[in-house]
């Protein structure tokens, strides 16, 4: 079974660490500057860590932060659309609304009525903006507005497609499905398959001259 590390995060790194030797979970979510401060953890130098199957970083990306090399300069701030990402969503709006005019299923540069199209995007700035897009592409004269019902920055849970009701029967047979799909070893056996992916990964970003590392 897997272990997600929720413990709780205090002003002590070593507390964490710790915890990490002493719980070993199998997955730990986190911001960049935990990560950080676990990678100077003395106690971690040493520690097996072979019980992580994954960890996942949000809210700000680390990418400059584990590799010497220079990457892509992003336009926008991490979670919001960049300029390259609204082109490609113009475009795809543009591509649907070609396609259906090719099949003469809406007139050209179709201006509907009321009600007749919407847009419903989610709460957040990076799905407003890609809505906002990709309708400039697929009814450019028309200016439907984008709709998102709860308040800005809120998960709408339409778009939240989470199990909102388990049993362990249910939950036994997803991860029986989860494993089937992953092989003879399951879903703890995955890292062995990418066990090359991770090495040209690795030599791609040259993790181990980054300082931090």
């Amino acid at each position: 079974s897997f272990n997600v590390g929720k413990v709780k995060f205090d002003s002590s790194v070593k507390t964490y660490a710790d915890l990490l030797i002493k719980k070993k979970p199998n997955i730990i979510p986190g911001v960049p500057t935990l990560f950080e401060a676990l990678l100077r953890a003395e106690s971690l130098e040493k520690a097996d860590l072979s019980c992580l199957k994954g960890v996942f970083s949000g809210g700000d990306s680390l990418l400059s932060q584990i590799t010497p090399n220079e990457w892509f300069s992003w336009t926008s701030d991490s979670g919001e659309l960049s300029v390259k990402g609204g082109q490609l969503e113009a475009a795809m709006g543009q591509f649907f609304r070609k396609y259906l005019e090719s099949k003469n299923f809406i007139p050209e540069n179709w201006q509907p009525n009321a009600g007749e199209v919407r847009f419903y995007s989610n709460s957040m700035q990076r799905t407003i903006a890609t809505a906002n897009f990709f309708s400039s592409g697929f009814l450019p004269v028309a200016n439907v507005d984008v709709e998102y019902h709860m308040d800005y920055g809120t998960v709408d849970s339409v778009f939240c497609p989470i199990i909102r009701y388990n049993n362990p029967e249910f939950e036994q047979k997803v991860r029986s499905e989860i494993d089937k799909m992953c092989g003879p070893d399951g879903l703890a056996g995955v890292g062995k398959t990418l066990k090359e992916s991770f090495e040209l990964l690795e030599k791609v970003i040259d993790f181990k001259n980054k300082f931090m590392a």
